[in-house]
């Protein structure tokens, strides 16, 4: 009987350090601010300026306020009813801007370090102002979701 009542007085002290443990970390990973890194104007402008030379590009913009980033393709593709296409346009877009950021190295499943600390907003229109997919990236997240 006493052994049964150590091994759950034992449980119990080890269940609460883990709880206690669980509780600092969360505090500790929560109070840590994800800084975002300025992109230059001239950066921003070779971006857009390269998007909107590409095939079915009919218009590209890109803002930035504060740690928002705005992005919007207008795509006169006949196949962007389809949301993969629509989908591929944006990542297109998502990834171009690593050709003018120097420390920014896309790979298959990041689109790099740029958009770090940033909220992205990408929105791809047909030519008549239908949109055909919206994706979200949040500060810390290095995917984003598709509406």
């Amino acid at each position: 009987m006493k052994t049964k009542l150590a091994l759950l007085f034992t449980a119990v002290a080890l269940l609460l350090g883990a709880c206690s443990d669980s509780r600092s970390t969360s505090k500790a990973s929560a109070s840590k601010k994800i800084e975002y890194k300025k992109i230059s104007e001239s950066a921003i402008k070779q971006t857009v300026d390269d998007m909107k030379s590409r095939d079915h590009i009919k218009d590209a913009s890109f803002t930035v306020k504060g740690n928002k980033i705005k992005m919007k393709l207008v795509v006169d593709d006949p196949n962007l009813t389809d949301d993969k296409t629509a989908i591929k346009y944006a990542d297109t877009y998502l990834r171009a801007i690593s050709l003018y950021v120097d420390d920014n190295k896309p790979t298959k499943d990041s689109y790099g370090k740029i958009y770090d600390g940033y909220y992205v907003d990408i929105i791809v229109d047909d030519t008549d102002g239908m949109q055909a997919v919206e994706g979200k990236m949040y500060p810390g997240i290095n995917s984003i979701t598709w509406e």
